[in-house]
């Protein structure tokens, strides 16, 4: 068995972990949701109607894109921001970083991707 070197400290996984945690629970209240239980760093969570689900999904997605995280998380490859480029062929995967101070966030904001409207949703 060989030992792995974690490559980040204990302070910036709990850092990450916590904002993570936060923001998911911070977002549940407000789409009608509900923790049940966790498993390690898995959430049971319910929702109202599973459009209260959906909405909480993409709040959670676009939030965690705001988030500050810590510095030592960005510098490794695996934590830096990654985009699919809007226009890409299908049979192509065109992936580029970006940082996200030079890139619209906005759900769907410049790109001809189809997007859920929850807006008219009597739930």
């Amino acid at each position: 068995m060989t030992l792995r070197r974690e490559t980040l400290s204990q302070d910036t996984m709990n850092e990450a972990v916590e904002l993570h945690h936060s923001l998911a629970r911070k977002l549940l209240a407000g789409h009608s949701g509900y923790e049940s239980a966790t498993e390690g760093d898995a959430f049971i969570m319910a929702f109202h109607t599973a459009s209260d689900a959906l909405r909480w999904a993409r709040d959670f997605q676009q939030g965690l894109l705001h988030l500050a995280w810590p510095e030592q998380l960005l510098q490794l490859e695996a934590g830096a921001p990654v985009w699919a480029v809007p226009g890409a062929s299908q049979d192509t995967v065109m992936l580029r970083q970006y940082s996200t101070a030079n890139f619209d966030t906005t759900l769907g904001s410049g790109t001809n991707l189809p997007m859920a409207d929850f807006s008219n949703d009597p739930n």
